[in-house]
């Protein structure tokens, strides 16, 4: 049963926030279009659409009461959207106006679970959203009210890439153990009832010793009844007879036509179109499927040894939900990677963006961006990030050097024990570039880590500078983050 289920240790208990937020995901019948479970990947494409590195197993909902499992996708499942969606920004977006992030998305909007404000009304901690220009409304600011954060803090809270062992993966049946009879079979040991009479060595006979349950049925001339007391209660019900079952009924006529048409159109086309079964057909289709498996197998290795096309298929499954497949990003909101300075500039700032991420205003081809792009050190492996930030830098018209897994490793080394994002005065000052006294006053705000913020009253700071010409050819990539 599901309670002898121990959680692993990786998986901990939600907290008092995202508890709230959960409530709200139930409250705005988020489960009716979402589920929460991967399935085998032995019998389905779950695993494949990234939705998950394994099958969900009983143990990994522990803590869920009620299980939020669900019974229908009109949207995709969310058991790990918190690993493949880890922004805020790119959540509370989602949840004002999802066709902001995606104009094909049917999704309802929850408007209701967000304010629209004047700016001059914006409080200091108010969480401002970003929404993209073209559906941004006008003159107003669109704050999220505590509702919404805690929603996107459950959401980022699913997370269950984390490894189980073999005894999470199956449940203790009970039942399987269980001594069964089948209704209306008399019981093989059991003896009549005592009677009242009965000998009262019979009915003084000592109980057997063991555990409640070990012994199911009474021994002969006991006369003590010790099977479990929800049996018992149904014992009348299980000598009841069964209930009569119809006979066969004829099939309808039609029925019987259809079947008769579908069998004779089945033998014409095979005689037409099989081959007359010769074997020189089948051979032949045989070195066709051989083909094809080797192309994939030669595909595979090619994907394998080209980084450009590993980084290409780690940007899709992390980065397009917030920079788009055109690499464009969205106004206001997710800055392009495309022709970016910061992008394009020294492969040291785009790999530690992509280890810590990036907090507060940054200026990316002449707008400003005042977000916060989540870290990627603790879900991809040195090798991915090396091949999405040389896929981004080589994305056309982006033509910058590829990225060593080697820096990559020095890099995460480096910074070992850093947890704050980047700003923009650190990475400036990591590449040996001091921030101008006039961009470093007190005009600015700051944002706090994890918030938007209003927008920056001083000048932005510009990008780092390209050390290299940027001449077209390059590819896009970051991770579900927002690489400027």
């Amino acid at each position: 049963m599901l309670s002898t289920v121990k959680p692993p240790p990786e998986l901990k208990p939600y907290t008092a926030r995202q508890l709230e937020g959960r409530g709200v995901y139930i409250a705005n019948g988020c489960l009716y279009c979402h589920s929460q479970q991967v399935r085998d990947p032995a019998f389905t494409t779950d695993v494949d659409r990234g939705w998950g590195s394994r099958g969900s197993v009983p143990a990994d909902y522990y803590y869920d009461r009620p299980h939020l499992m669900g019974t229908m996708r009109t949207g995709p499942d969310l058991f790990n959207v918190g690993i493949r969606l880890p922004s805020e920004d790119w959540h509370l977006i989602h949840l004002y106006d999802p066709r902001a992030i995606n104009t094909w998305s049917i999704m309802p909007g929850f408007a209701y679970l967000f304010e629209e404000k004047r700016a001059a009304d914006v409080r200091p901690g108010d969480r401002v959203v970003n929404i993209p220009g073209p559906r941004a409304p006008k003159g107003v600011v669109v704050v999220a009210k505590p509702e919404a954060i805690a929603l996107v803090d459950y959401l980022i809270s699913l997370k269950h890439d984390y490894p189980v062992s073999d005894s999470a993966k199956a449940t203790e049946r009970w039942s399987a153990t269980r001594p069964r009879r089948r209704p209306g079979r008399p019981r093989s040991r059991e003896a009549p009832m005592a009677a009242a009479d009965s000998s009262s060595a019979a009915a003084t006979a000592p109980l057997p010793s063991g555990p409640p349950g070990s012994e199911l049925v009474p021994e002969s001339g006991r006369g003590v009844d010790l099977q479990p007391d929800v049996e018992r209660i149904h014992r009348a019900i299980a000598r009841e007879p069964q209930d009569p079952i119809e006979g066969r009924e004829p099939a309808p006529w039609f029925f019987v036509a259809a079947i008769a048409i579908a069998l004779f159109w089945g033998g014409w086309y095979l005689g037409r179109f099989g081959g007359e079964f010769g074997l020189a057909t089948h051979v032949s289709e045989h070195g066709r499927e051989s083909g094809i498996a080797g192309a994939a197998v030669a595909q595979a290795a090619n994907a394998t040894n080209n980084p450009v096309a590993a980084g290409k298929n780690v940007f899709a499954k992390n980065c397009v939900g917030c920079h788009q497949t055109t690499g464009l990003g969205l106004a206001g909101a997710f800055p392009p990677l495309l022709k970016s300075e910061w992008v394009n500039g020294p492969s040291e700032t785009v790999v530690r963006i992509l280890l810590h991420g990036l907090q507060g205003p940054v200026q990316v081809e002449g707008a400003t961006y005042n977000g916060a792009m989540p870290a990627w050190r603790d879900i991809l492996k040195d090798e991915e990030i090396a091949a999405v930030a040389t896929y981004i830098r080589q994305w056309s018209p982006n033509n910058a050097s590829p990225v060593p897994v080697d820096q990559v490793a020095a890099l995460r080394k480096a910074n070992t024990g850093r947890t704050a994002a980047w700003n923009v005065a650190e990475l400036k000052a990591a590449e040996g570039t001091a921030t101008p006294a006039a961009t470093a006053g007190s005009g600015t705000t700051t944002a706090h880590p994890g918030q938007a913020g209003p927008t920056p009253i001083g000048p932005p700071a510009a990008g780092p500078k390209n050390p290299g010409a940027v001449a077209p050819g390059t590819t896009a990539g970051s991770t579900a983050g927002r690489v400027p």
